[in-house]
């Protein structure tokens, strides 16, 4: 059988496409799942975060080439919590994934699988 795959995660927060998926009835959807809290730090990290040294952090993989260096950077990851409705309202906004969840599993069903990433650094390790 043929195997094809798109790895965007973002197109499930858009409501036609996820019902485009669906009515292709030999699509399957397997999800990776990750940790949401060491998701959010590392992407404070790469595109939040006041490094001392940007250019050093940037090298070291620390930070992002795409960073927009013209908005203001946050000291702390305590910014994650503190500026959750000011200064990061759209970080976390877009990282409402569970506001789809339930969209999707209706929509997919049998045909939705779920697994952990940690799960596939397992098994590629044995």
């Amino acid at each position: 059988p043929r195997l094809i795959g798109i790895c965007n995660p973002s197109i499930f927060a858009i409501g036609l496409a996820r019902r485009k998926l669906a009515a292709m009835l030999k699509v399957k959807m397997i999800m990776i799942l990750c940790d949401p809290v060491g998701r959010a730090e590392k992407s404070f990290m790469e595109y939040h975060y006041c490094f001392d040294d940007y250019a050093d952090a940037k090298g070291r993989g620390l930070s992002t080439a795409v960073r927009d260096q013209t908005k203001p950077c946050l000291q702390s990851a305590n910014s994650l919590l503190s500026e959750r409705f000011g200064k990061l309202k759209k970080f976390w906004q877009h990282r409402a994934v569970a506001l789809h969840m339930p969209a999707m599993m209706h929509l997919f069903s049998a045909r939705q699988v779920f697994v952990h990433q940690e799960q596939l650094r397992e098994d590629a390790e044995r």
